[in-house]
């Protein structure tokens, strides 16, 4: 280690947190605790944290804009928002038609979440370390969620339990995070939620790395990232056939096997909404803007295609929810390109780069934390292609842990020292 490593302050003083002389860690972490939560009635995004964000504004801007990584996720929401506009403007009436201004103004609200809770909790997080942060948000997801959904694992619930838990073992032996991983897999196999389930398989895996693929990791990320993606997909493939033969159980199997009959490919059996998607990208690949509502005839051939890959197409689902007034695609990936059009699929490409840069630092730090963050990420990826706009606050806490991550282990100021200099040095090296 070089003097100049070893010369850095291994806790952040008050003067380098903005607001820190009258904001105590007591009242960053009571900011954090209502920064997910979604008020029922209003949960297409966390409202009280959006205020709250916006109330501290100069505070958190301050503070964000000396982040690139916030700029750039800052710059790709400004151009989201330009472009859903204009997109908006130039969609025919062939395609689509203007929807009302409530639907408007909530989608942009629900865009400006992105960048600002991002940056809000990585302002707020300064003061706490990353397992504090962790355990502070992880507890924020489940107040949410017991306030708007059902009281039942398969959903954000089991996720956000499955977090708190990780953050809690975060300095026990890996046996206990070993544990909390395949008892989250095995509960989400039994509830049916099967995404849970192979997230957290992934990741137990992910804990056997040893220590030279974690510096090979630290010395060509870019690379090994792209290997890691590779021999996730395997990996999935993997629990795929598993789930096809039955032996995560028997109604599994058989949900299994009707998704996939016919060689449908990954994205239409993960979610046949997909299919609809890609009729409609077919039909006018430039998106539709900000709240419009799809013209009846489009909407109507792309609950055709769903008919024809199996999906639940005589439901009102897809008229009341889908295709209602505002339409959800049940991806934020499809709905970003929906209503924000070129500049939604840029703001999808700078998430994705984001969750995909947290995968190697996961891998270097998987014995202090490293397991939280690549559950975290992994989740935060299958939300990014296949949940509806409701789940972005699972989202916002995949994407603010791995910047989190990153930052202290570049600036050496966790003030619970959760990283061990031996791995930074190595992320380093």
């Amino acid at each position: 280690m070089s003097e100049r490593t070893a010369a850095r302050p291994l806790a952040p003083t008050v003067a380098q947190i903005p607001g820190a002389a009258t904001s105590p860690p007591w009242l960053m972490g009571l900011f954090l605790v209502v920064a997910l939560v979604k008020i029922p009635g209003t949960s297409l995004f966390p409202a009280p944290g959006l205020l709250l964000a916006l109330a501290l504004s100069p505070l958190v801007v301050r503070d964000g804009r000396r982040d690139k990584r916030l700029l750039l996720l800052a710059g790709a929401g400004l151009c989201a928002f330009v472009s859903g506009f204009f997109t908006a403007a130039y969609t025919p009436a062939t395609a689509g038609r203007p929807g009302t201004a409530f639907v408007a103004v909530t989608l942009c609200a629900w865009l400006l979440c992105i960048p600002l809770l991002v940056a809000f909790i990585l302002w707020a997080g300064r003061a706490l370390s990353i397992r504090g942060v962790a355990i502070v948000l992880a507890t924020s997801g489940i107040i949410s969620a017991v306030l708007n959904e059902p009281l039942a694992w398969k959903g954000s619930l089991g996720v956000y339990v499955t977090l708190l838990v990780l953050a809690l073992v975060w300095d026990r032996s890996m046996l206990f995070t070993r544990g909390v991983l395949v008892v989250s897999a095995v509960l989400s196999a039994i509830n049916d939620a099967r995404y849970m389930a192979l997230v957290a398989m992934l990741t137990v895996v992910a804990t056997f790395v040893g220590p030279s693929v974690r510096q090979a990791f630290a010395r060509h990320p870019i690379r090994w990232s792209l290997l890691a993606v590779g021999a996730l997909l395997l990996l999935a493939r993997g629990a795929i056939l598993a789930m096809q033969s039955g032996l995560l159980g028997r109604a599994i199997a058989l949900r299994t096997q009707n998704q996939f009959v016919g060689g449908r490919s990954w994205v239409e059996a993960a979610r046949t909404e997909w299919a609809a998607t890609l009729q409609l990208f077919s039909s006018h690949p430039w998106g539709f803007g900000i709240g419009e509502v799809t013209n009846g005839g489009l909407a109507r051939e792309a609950i055709t295609q769903v008919q024809s890959v199996g999906g639940d197409y005589s439901s009102s689902y897809f008229l009341v929810d889908v295709f209602g007034a505002r339409v959800d695609l049940h991806s934020m990936t499809a709905d970003l390109w929906y209503h924000f059009g070129i500049g939604g699929v840029l703001l999808v490409a700078t998430i994705a780069l984001l969750l995909l840069a947290s995968l190697p630092l996961a891998l270097s730090t998987i014995r202090t934390g490293g397991a939280l963050l690549a559950f975290a990420t992994l989740a935060g990826g299958w939300d990014l292609l296949f949940s509806p706009m409701g789940n972005l606050d699972r989202l916002i806490f995949a994407v603010s842990i791995g910047l989190l991550f990153t930052r202290r282990v570049r600036s050496k100021t966790d003030p619970a020292g959760s990283l061990p200099a031996t791995e930074e040095v190595a992320l380093r090296s």
